[in-house]
């Protein structure tokens, strides 16, 4: 961009032409039209090199712009996807006054208190039974007892009994 010329460089180095033809026609010499059309030249040239120079970066700006616009939508979306989900989001929640609950949490706490429940009535049930067992042992024992009472007596009472003469 260093070559690059202002409109106004290019109306003062019309200026000093038109001063030099005027010079040069008090002069009365003729001027030299070579010098002037090669003068026209360089500037094209330097003035076209700048021109191609500006249509690349504007190309180049011009191809940012459409990936910053293209990220810019994809951006957009995102937000319009995550507030989809938020909104599917607050449906999956108990909201009460102070906080809010998970409806998945909620039937997940329900069924642990199920299995809790279940938990206490199995123990329950195994204590009862190890409680009528050892009642059982108990009374068998008695029971084998009483009949060794009564196998013992019956012995006696089967015995005959001799007279002593």
């Amino acid at each position: 961009m260093a070559n690059s010329v202002s409109n106004d460089a290019l109306w003062e180095k019309l200026l000093e032409i038109s001063e030099q033809l005027k010079g040069s026609k008090q002069a009365e010499n003729t001027p030299d039209f070579s010098e002037i059309v090669e003068a026209i030249h360089a500037f094209r040239q330097s003035n076209n090199a700048c021109f191609e120079e500006n249509k690349k970066n504007i190309s180049i700006v011009n191809k940012n712009i459409l990936l910053g616009l293209k990220r810019v939508a994809s951006i957009q979306e995102r937000v319009v996807s995550h507030e989809e989900e938020d909104k599917s989001d607050k449906a999956s929640y108990f909201d009460l006054k102070f906080f809010k609950l998970r409806k998945t949490s909620v039937v997940i706490a329900l069924l642990g208190l199920l299995v809790l429940a279940l938990i206490l009535f199995c123990m329950k049930q195994q204590n009862d039974y190890a409680l009528l067992n050892g009642e059982y042992y108990r009374n068998r024992i008695e029971i084998r007892e009483m009949q060794s009472k009564v196998d013992s007596l019956q012995n006696v009472i089967s015995k005959p009994i001799v007279k002593k003469k």
